[in-house]
């Protein structure tokens, strides 16, 4: 295929990632017993964009740039990544959340002594999560810092409290609220499809404004004449009863 020095570079960094992404996803899955959709969908609509590029055998076309589709395809797949770290403290933080209401801290300190020194990492990891979000350049920085140092900390802290018997919750609460993030996702989502969609239409419509026929013209009926009835009330006395 002949692609550019560029385009080639994009696509090594992208194998690259997506691998990696890979060997997380199946660690990740594992640790949640459940199938991770944000970072699923994100891969896919990654691979529409390396497709689109690779269908085209890196050839010019009008109206497609083959850099700017590798570079959206590699935003995607960086989205994809940073699922896989919120999917874990999420999970985690519902989980501890649920054991402090349930059994209280001391409790827990009592029979998962690991607690003292792990939970702060998860409100650190918070933390830095709430920061990134707040700040676009340090974001990719910050979410391989999370993955790299908190979140083997995070997972030992949930092992921790799963593992202890006398520390048992209702996990169809925790995972009642995980379907409701997802759900929650997913309406974003199509919502921002839509709205592209509707986008693309008002384009449309300014350049090719819809030609409607005139109307036809239709004369009214003139009035019929007055009828004198000896009935019918007088203006005075119709408004008068109003």
């Amino acid at each position: 295929m002949a692609f550019d020095a560029q385009a080639d570079q994009q696509l090594a960094d992208i194998a690259k990632l997506w691998n990696a992404i890979e060997g997380r996803l199946k660690e990740v899955e594992q640790f949640r017993s459940a199938a991770i959709v944000a970072t699923v969908n994100e891969m896919r609509y990654a691979s529409r964009r390396i497709v689109d590029v690779i269908s085209r055998d890196g050839q010019p076309a009008q109206g497609f740039d083959v850099h700017k589709s590798l570079a959206i395809a590699m935003n995607y797949l960086i989205n994809a990544d940073h699922d896989l770290t919120d999917s874990v403290i999420f999970f985690t933080q519902e989980r501890v959340f649920a054991t402090l209401k349930r059994h209280g801290r001391t409790k827990v300190e009592r029979y998962a002594p690991e607690f003292v020194g792990l939970y702060p990492s998860m409100l650190e990891a918070q933390r830095i999560v709430k920061g990134s979000r707040e700040d676009r350049e340090s974001r990719i920085a910050e979410y391989n810092r999370l993955a790299a140092e908190y979140l083997p900390q995070i997972m030992a802290l949930y092992r921790h409290l799963e593992a202890e018997p006398r520390l048992t919750i209702d996990n169809s609460l925790i995972e009642f609220w995980v379907r409701v993030n997802a759900v929650l996702a997913t309406i974003g989502a199509v919502a921002g499809v839509l709205g592209f969609v509707v986008s693309v239409w008002g384009v449309y419509l300014i350049f090719h404004p819809p030609v409607l026929d005139p109307a036809p013209h239709v004369e009214s009926p003139s009035p019929l004449p007055a009828m004198a009835s000896s009935s019918e009330p007088s203006s005075a006395s119709s408004s008068s009863a109003r």
